[in-house]
């Protein structure tokens, strides 16, 4: 179920990229890569947190997932906000970063084992 819900943000992120895409060669980002990587990690978080499969719920929380980003990182929301909108017109960065985070949390999860698997196809 964690899992799930972390491909379905990514492949929500990837879709609406790829319908914005523009022909730039780099974002324009206010934060470094490791504070974006870190921002999609407490994203990802949040929504595990809140079990919320339906999109539509998602996005009625998406100021509930800034608002823990700003608290945890001290980064102001407008930022992370700005920054993640600019990366959706960047479909390649945006995927590499969304890999990253999910590396990232693939290595604190071997780092703090479950004590309930998670086991992909069953909900």
């Amino acid at each position: 179920r964690y899992v799930m819900n972390r491909v379905l943000v990514v492949a929500v992120f990837f879709l609406i990229g790829q319908s914005c895409n523009r022909e730039k060669a780099y974002p324009k980002l206010q934060l470094s890569e490791e504070q974006i990587v870190r921002a999609l990690v407490e994203m990802y978080s949040v929504n595990a947190a809140l079990n919320l499969n339906d999109i539509s719920f998602r996005d009625s929380t998406a100021k509930e997932y800034y608002t823990q980003i700003e608290l945890s990182m001290d980064i102001p929301v407008e930022k992370v906000r700005a920054d993640l909108e600019e990366l959706l017109q960047f479909p390649d960065s945006l995927v590499r970063l969304e890999n990253r985070a999910l590396d990232t949390i693939r290595l604190l999860l071997e780092k703090n084992p479950s004590l309930h698997p998670v086991v992909i196809g069953k909900n």
